[in-house]
Parts: C-alpha cells; structure tokens; sequence
C-alpha cells in the first residue's frame, strides 16, 4: 500500500469515527430532552372559535398530546368533563381547555318556568342573541292592548333582564297581517328562564303582539321605569 492509499484509508476511518460521535452525540442529546421533559399526556384544545355562554358539543373539542410536567392541575384531560358546558368568556382556536373557564349551561332555579317564544329573525333577534344573554323582551300592540289599556298603538317593555337559557335554529313561518295580506319568514324559537308572573306577561304578549329582543349590557343590572310608549291612532 503506497502512502497516497494509506492517507484515504485514513481519511475513511477518521470519518467513520466522525460520524460515530455525531451519532452518540445525537443520542445523548435525545435522551437529555426525553429525562427533562419525562411522559406526553393528553389534553383538550378547542378546535373552533367558541362564544361566551355557547354550549360545547364534541365536535368543537380537540386533545393533543403535550409533557406531562408542563400541564396545570386544572387543565382538562377528558373531552366528556366540559361537553355540555358553556364558557365564562369567548374562546379562540386553539385554547387548552381549563376547568375555571366552563360552568353548567344556565337553566331554570326555584319559582321561574322555562317558556319558549317563537322571535322574528329579522326584525326580533338579529343574529346578535346568543345563550346566556339578558334581554328585554319588548311587545308592540295595536289598539288597546297595551298594560295600561290606552287605546293607540303601544311599544310595551313586558320583561327586564330575562335570562335566554337556549335558542333553537331559525325555521320557517308563514303569517297573514290584519289586512289579509300572507308573508314567509324565518322565526328563531327563543327559551327565556322566567318568573311565574313574566311567564304569563310575555304570554299574553305573545298573543296580542308581535315580540322583539333588546340585549342588555352584561354589566346592567338595574331596571327602568320608561317600560310604555303609546301613539295615538
């Protein structure tokens, strides 16, 4: 073997060992990351945007797979634990789900009724009116029905502050007006969570008038005493 193939037997064997120790260096490196990360464990993301008091389903929940020692005691691990819940506060994409963030979807207490009402998408709802919201549910009568029985036609706040526990989706209507004359449209059945005496009210507006919503602040608590507006006919 002449010098010039002793050299690139060298050469190979130098590369070899290079290679070598990259490789041992990979390792370790690897094992170093795996000792300070230790086990993966699963934990919910939200897969879509998800609006304050807007019930979860399990198609709007995702999980992923992070280090077990980065995740927080209250980090939700099981889907099912918050399906059926709402969020305290609107949610993005991509959210790791934690406990404090969901409460138990709003239902009736003690002395209040559930009570459904059919609302004109349009004009009544908007597309603003979510579960959770407060509103108050506005009547306009024609002629004497108003609360204080004035004849004219009225624009009558029935119920202050009242709770929407669940809106079902839009569906059609069809109606005729005091004229005969026959609309389609579309109606939102909107469920409020009432007192017994708000239960008959929006009742009887449901009946003799037409019903509109007007979201209330979330920081508005109080009530109004301008709840009538009539004009004379």
């Amino acid at each position: 073997m002449n010098p010039r193939q002793r050299r690139g037997v060298l050469m190979v064997v130098l590369a070899a060992v290079g290679l070598l120790a990259v490789f041992v260096s990979i390792l370790v490196f690897v094992s170093d990351v795996n000792a300070n990360v230790g086990n993966k464990v699963s934990v919910v993301v939200l897969g879509q945007d998800v609006k304050a008091y807007q019930t979860i389903a399990p198609a709007m929940l995702t999980t992923q797979q992070v280090p077990e020692k980065w995740v927080s005691p209250t980090a939700v691990r099981d889907p099912a634990a918050v399906v059926g819940q709402v969020p305290l506060h609107d949610l993005a994409k991509g959210t790791f789900a934690e406990a404090a963030m969901f409460t138990d979807a709003p239902t009736v207490t003690a002395g209040q009724r559930e009570e459904a009402v059919k609302i004109d998408q349009m004009t009544g709802v908007g597309g603003n009116i979510q579960e959770g919201d407060r509103v108050d549910i506005v009547a306009t009568f024609a002629g004497s029905g108003s609360a204080s029985g004035e004849s004219g036609n009225c624009a009558v706040l029935v119920v202050q502050n009242a709770l929407i526990i669940h809106i079902d989706p839009a569906e059609d209507s069809a109606k005729t007006d005091a004229s005969g004359a026959f609309s389609e449209g579309k109606v939102v059945p909107v469920t409020f969570a009432l007192s017994v005496e708000d239960t008959l009210k929006v009742a009887h507006a449901e009946s003799f008038g037409t019903i509109r919503l007007a979201k209330r602040s979330p920081t508005e608590k109080g009530t109004t005493t301008d709840t009538e507006y009539c004009v004379e006919r």
